[in-house]
């Protein structure tokens, strides 16, 4: 089983901030981990650290109208000792959700829920009464009313932190975003040691994209079938503490390279022996870009780039991704109609370039049994994002490509890991009038179509292909240098 790093550096984020750097919402959401998930003997550590940070924070959004609730909580971190302790508590509602109350032995108590956005703090002196608020970010009605929901309903103040069930929850449907989960929850497990309290991992059938061990070790999985959003609303009801949210304290561009870097170095197990340079035919792994936006050109662009490969090859095999389904339930639910397009695109390539080009579908597949597929790929053509990370994981370069407002998440966040050339960046245009086949109301910028022309496309793809295993020289007078936009 491989060493995972420590993602989250509590000791560099405190010099920082004894320096005079206030915290951030990340960096007291990432004490806030470790405090709810230590021990009872370890806590008076793990308070001291997770108080020092919220108190700094303070310093971050300044004095003004809120100062007295401000100076409330201060009040209430500054007197509470690690023994004056009744109840520490997570109530994370989703993934991007952290809530962790803290109840006194006198029953006063506060609320801190974090999202990537900003910090929301609620208090007061006895159960279900409101005394104090400060801060707040995108969500912040919904977590006003889950807060109060709690502290109404006597769960969070009737037990003892000890006796408390501890359950981190994985229910994600989004691939990384739920094997930066694993990765994340298991750092924050790594870094309390025998300070750990134990814990039950639970998992949503649906998302068993891989073998849950590769990234977490031995640990025993729980696993909740197709009411799995049920089964968290359970837990809430029993009053036990839900971990689903884990931010790290340098959590941004660089904590998702290093999640994608251990999650290739964990996977690489499955790729085929072969795969440095599989013989044979060339073989090429491509996305078509449907779910939440769309490549207005796709399908002309990849014509022209099939017919220019068969310029230089007699033919060759090309690998369509699709969607990652799961190892323990075989049911591509909401994805049906993504399925459905794709292989009707598919169809007509095989009606078009007949059997000189050889198809394979792979929606549907988890990525347990994707990526030793597409690690005899010798190069892949992708939207950046999932659809150009999963065939990296698969160590296959290539080329990336997305909407312009995306351009510089993805190449700052995505890009280094990738390795892949991100093209057509100065030649992109904005198509949000054209919609994706799914409609996620959280998607936002994430869901604009775009628009990239034939002759962009080919100009600054195909000289990337010399980068392949087995490398084409299809320059055609542009350099590789020039190509990557």
């Amino acid at each position: 089983m491989r060493t995972l790093p420590v993602l989250t550096d509590i000791d560099t984020v405190r010099g920082r901030i004894r320096a005079g750097d206030p915290a951030y919402e990340t960096e007291v959401a990432a004490a806030a981990n470790l405090l709810a998930l230590a021990t009872d003997e370890s806590r008076p550590h793990w308070w001291s650290i997770f108080r020092e940070m919220l108190l700094s924070y303070f310093d971050r959004l300044g004095k003004g109208s809120t100062e007295r609730h401000m100076n409330y909580f201060a009040d209430f971190l500054t007197a509470l000792s690690a023994p004056d302790i009744k109840t520490v508590i997570r109530r994370d509602r989703h993934i991007w959700n952290m809530c962790l109350h803290i109840v006194r032995r006198d029953d006063s108590w506060i609320a801190c829920d974090v999202q990537y956005d900003g910090l929301l703090l609620m208090g007061g002196n006895m159960p279900g009464i409101v005394d104090a608020r400060l801060g707040r970010h995108s969500d912040i009605h919904a977590s006003e009313e889950s807060i109060q929901a709690d502290v109404r309903s006597g769960l969070i103040h009737g037990g003892a932190s000890g006796a408390t069930p501890m359950h981190i929850v994985f229910r994600n449907d989004r691939v990384l975003d739920l094997a930066h989960s694993f990765i994340k929850a298991r750092s924050v497990m790594n870094a309390l040691g025998d300070d750990l309290r134990p814990v039950r991992l639970d998992l949503d059938k649906s998302c068993v994209f891989f073998d849950p061990s590769l990234v977490m070790g031995d640990g025993e999985f729980h696993y909740v079938g197709a009411t799995a959003a049920d089964h968290h609303q359970a837990l809430f009801s029993s009053g036990a503490s839900v971990l689903e949210s884990f931010y790290m304290a340098q959590d941004g561009g660089d904590t998702i390279r290093d999640c994608c870097a251990i999650l290739a170095d964990c996977l690489s197990p499955l790729r085929a022996q072969d795969s440095a340079e599989a013989p044979g035919m060339f073989r090429l792994a491509i996305a078509i870009e449907l779910e939440k936006r769309i490549w207005v050109q796709q399908i002309s662009a990849m014509n022209a780039l099939f017919e220019r490969l068969l310029s230089r090859l007699p033919s060759f095999e090309v690998t369509v991704i699709g969607m990652t389904g799961s190892i323990a339930q075989q049911d591509v639910g909401k994805f049906q109609s993504i399925h459905d397009k794709e292989a009707l695109v598919i169809q007509a390539w095989k009606d078009r370039f007949g059997d000189r080009i050889q198809f394979r579908h792979l929606f549907g597949m988890s990525l347990q049994e994707k990526i030793p597929i597409l690690s005899r790929a010798d190069f892949f053509v992708a939207p950046a994002g999932t659809a150009s990370v999963i065939p990296s994981l698969a160590g296959v370069p290539g080329v990336c490509y997305s909407h312009p407002k995306l351009r510089d998440v993805f190449r700052s966040h995505l890009a280094p890991f990738t390795g892949a050339a991100y093209i057509c960046g100065a030649t992109t245009t904005d198509a949000r009038e054209v919609t994706g086949l799914i409609d996620y109301e959280w998607a936002k910028d994430d869901a604009f179509s775009y628009g990239i022309a034939v002759d962009d496309f080919l100009r600054e793809c195909l000289p990337q292909f010399a980068r392949a295993k087995k490398p084409i020289e299809m320059a055609d007078g542009c350099s590789a240098a020039e190509s990557q936009g």
